[in-house]
C-alpha cells in the first residue's frame, strides 16, 4: 500500500546549492518522490514545518554500536582521578554477577589500576575494567578463574598485573555477552544517536566467531541504518566468510559491508605503530598486529573475493606498511578505507592520495587527546598529529566518525573542530553525510536530500549552523525522520 507524506515550508540543505533552499517534499515509500516549491498535492498527510531547516540524515563512519550501548547501561569510569575512589564507587553501585565497566584513563588517575587493587575490593565478583581506548582492560582473579585465562594462548595478555589488550581483550569481552544483552544494548545505542541526529552508522561489532548470532539480532533493526564490518585475523577467516557469504545485505537497515582489521594498537596504550619512540617510552615504537605476508594474504583473499577492507591504522609505520603491502598486492585503493589514521607527514599523505584509499578520521580526538599528545611526542611530531587539513588538501575521501564509545558521538563537536582546523561548513558537513555514503557505496540513496534517496532528515526549528558556532555541545535537532517516518521529536506538533 502506498504511503505518502508532502512536508510543507521547510528550507532544505542542498550541496548544489551550497547552502537551504525553500521547499516542499513529497514523501513515498520512505523515499523522496519530489522537491519542489508550493507542492499542492490532495489526500496526502500533510506536515507543516512552518519554516524549519532541514540537514540530511548525518552518518557516523566508525563506531561500535554494541559497545557504546554496553557503556550508557552500565557505569562510565571517563570522570574519576582517584583510583580508590574509583574502586569504592564500583563496590557499592554494582550488583551485576560480573562487573564491566569502562572509561578510565591513566592519564587521568593518579595511579593505574592492576590485578592486587581489584582484588582487595571484589574477592570473589569477576571484574574487568576497561580502559577509554577500548584497547587495554584490567581484569582480576576472579575473572582469570572464571574464564580459566591462564590456559588461553593469546597475545598481549599480563596476568600477573591482570593486564590484557588487543584480541584477547576482544576475545573476553565476547564471551561475557549474551544475545540478551545484545539487543539492550542496541536499542539504548540506537535512542542517543537518533536524538542526535544520527540514523546509520559504520560499525564495528561482529567477530568470525559470533558472527551468524549477531546478524540474526542486527536483522531486526528497522529504525537506523547500520552497515556493519567482520573483524578477522587471517586469509583464512576471509575464506569462511566469503563460504558463508556472510557479506551481503540483509535488509533495508542492516548490511554487512566489509570486513576489519587491525594493523596497530593505540596512543593511549603506546601500542600504535610509530616510526619513532614514544617520547615518555624511548625503547617503544608500538607494535604491528601482523607480518607483510600477513597482511598480503589477506589483501590478495579479498581481491579474489571482491570483499572491501576497513583497516585500523593509528601510527604512521602502520600506514606505511598498508601502503607497501597494497602496491604488492595490486589490490585497488578504492576497497580500503584507513580507520583513524592519527600520525603522518606530507610525503606519506600524498601516497595515500595515490593508492585512492579513503580514510576516516575522528575529529573529536584532537580536543580529547592533548594531554596525552603532549606526553607521547615531540614538538616535530606533534605537527604531524591529526593531520585533517592536509588530508583534505590533497583531496583524500573523507569521512568523521567518533569510535563511540571512546569518545561521545556528538556529531556537531566534530564538524565544529573542523571548521575552526579551517574547513567550510559545507565541507565539514559533508564528511558526516555525502563522503561516508561514497565511502559505503550507497551515495546514490544517502548522503543528502534528493529525489529517490532515502526520507532520512533532521529538522531543526533554527539555523543549525548558527548553533554549531555557539554551542555544538547543546545542538540537537528537534526532529528526526528515518524512512519517512518520525523516529526522535522534542516537538511534534508543528503545522498540521
Amino acid at each position: 500500500m502506498t504511503q505518502m507524506i508532502l512536508i510543507k515550508n521547510s528550507k532544505i540543505f542542498d550541496f548544489n546549492e551550497s547552502g537551504f533552499v525553500k521547499k516542499d517534499l513529497l514523501i513515498e515509500n520512505g523515499k523522496i518522490r519530489e522537491i519542489s516549491s508550493n507542492l499542492k498535492i490532495q489526500d496526502v498527510k500533510k506536515i507543516d514545518l512552518d519554516g524549519c531547516y532541514l540537514l540530511p540524515g548525518l552518518i557516523d563512519s566508525h563506531m561500535h554500536l554494541i559497545n557504546y550501548g554496553r557503556q550508557l547501561s552500565s557505569i562510565d569510569l571517563s570522570a574519576f582521578s582517584n583510583l580508590i575512589e574509583m574502586l569504592e564507587f564500583l563496590k557499592e553501585n554494582t550488583n551485576s554477577q560480573v562487573l564491566v565497566a569502562r572509561g578510565w584513563n591513566d592519564d587521568l588517575l593518579d595511579r593505574k589500576p592492576d590485578r592486587n587493587s581489584l582484588d582487595i575490593y571484589f574477592a570473589d565478583k569477576p571484574v574487568i575494567l576497561i580502559r577509554k581506548c577500548g584497547h587495554l582492560a584490567v581484569v582480576n582473579t576472579a575473572l582469570i578463574k572464571m574464564f580459566n585465562l591462564s590456559k588461553l594462548r593469546l597475545p598481549k595478555i599480563d596476568l600477573e598485573k591482570g593486564m590484557i589488550a588487543e584480541k584477547a581483550l576482544n576475545k573476553i569481552v565476547t564471551l561475557i555477552e549474551t544475545n540478551e544483552n545484545m539487543g539492550i544494548y542496541i536499542q539504548k545505542a540506537k535512542e542517543n544517536l537518533l536524538s542526535l541526529g544520527i540514523t546509520a552508522v559504520y560499525s564495528n561489532d561482529i567477530i568470525l566467531d559470533k558472527a551468524e548470532e549477531l546478524t540474526k539480532v542486527m536483522s531486526k533493526i528497522d529504525d537506523l541504518r547500520v552497515f556493519n564490518e567482520i573483524t578477522v585475523e587471517s586469509s583464512s577467516d576471509v575464506d569462511s566468510i566469503y563460504l558463508k557469504k556472510l557479506i551481503r545485505k540483509y535488509t533495508d537497515f542492516f548490511d554487512v559491508s566489509s570486513i576489519k582489521i587491525f594493523a596497530d594498537g593505540s596512543f593511549g596504550a603506546r601500542t600504535a605503530a610509530l616510526r619513532e619512540p614514544y617520547k615518555d617510552d624511548p625503547k617503544n615504537t608500538g607494535i604491528l598486529l601482523r607480518t607483510d605476508q600477513e597482511l598480503s594474504e589477506i589483501f590478495s583473499r579479498c581481491k579474489e573475493f571482491k570483499i572491501n577492507i576497513s583497516i585500523h591504522a593509528i601510527g604512521d609505520r602502520a600506514i606505511e606498511q598498508i601502503i607497501r603491502v597494497l602496491q604488492n598486492t595490486k589490490l585497488d585503493g578504492q576497497n580500503i578505507r584507513i580507520i583513524h589514521f592519527q600520525i603522518a607527514d606530507e610525503n606519506l599523505i600524498k601516497k595515500v592520495k595515490e593508492s585512492e584509499i579513503r580514510v576516516t578520521i575522528q575529529p573529536i580526538f584532537k580536543l580529547s587527546d592533548r594531554i596525552l599528545i603532549e606526553k607521547i611526542f615531540n614538538v616535530e611530531r606533534k605537527k604531524q598529529v591529526y593531520p585533517f587539513t592536509q588530508l583534505k588538501a590533497h583531496n583524500i575521501l573523507l569521512s568523521s566518525s567518533s569510535d563511540a564509545p571512546v569518545e561521545s558521538p556528538n556529531p556537531y563537536i566534530g564538524m565544529k573542530i573542523l571548521i575552526d582546523e579551517g574547513f567550510s561548513k559545507i565541507d565539514a558537513l559533508k564528511t558526516y553525510t555525502l563522503n561516508p555514503a561514497k565511502i559505503l557505496n550507497v551515495n546514490n540513496v544517502l548522503g543528502s536530500i534528493e529525489k529517490g534517496k532515502y526520507a532520512d532528515f533532521c529538522v531543526f526549528e533554527k539555523d543549525p549552523f548558527k548553533g554549531l558556532k555557539e554551542d555544538p555541545e547543546k545542538l540537537t535537532p528537534d526532529l528526526v525522520f528515518l524512512n519517512g517516518k518520525i523516529v526522535f521529536g522534542k516537538r511534534i506538533n508543528y503545522g498540521h
